[in-house]
């Protein structure tokens, strides 16, 4: 098994990773992006087990998986979608 590096890692424009949990998409530097500080002022801070993480915001995924144009991420669109214009009718967005 290859140990993962900086170098490894960073020659990935994402990954799809499957755990004991289910799968697990990464994306080291996200498609239809200008890169981490494109994303990153409007990233959500969520807990996760216990810890904080900052997790993409519902739009940039949106433009993260239609930039990325794989089928698996184009069946997503409708539900995110969906998602989005419930929490703009809430008033969180």
């Amino acid at each position: 098994m290859e140990r993962w590096s900086a170098r490894s890692f960073a020659s990935h424009t994402s990954l799809s990773l499957l755990t004991k949990f289910g799968s697990f998409d990464i994306w080291p530097r996200p498609d239809g992006t200008d890169g981490y500080r494109d994303f990153a002022r409007r990233a959500v801070e969520v807990e996760i087990g216990g810890h904080p993480a900052k997790v993409v915001h519902l739009d940039d995924s949106i433009r993260i998986e239609r930039s990325i144009g794989s089928p698996k991420y184009l069946s997503h669109l409708p539900l995110l979608r969906e998602v989005q214009e419930q929490r703009r009718a809430m008033g969180l967005d």
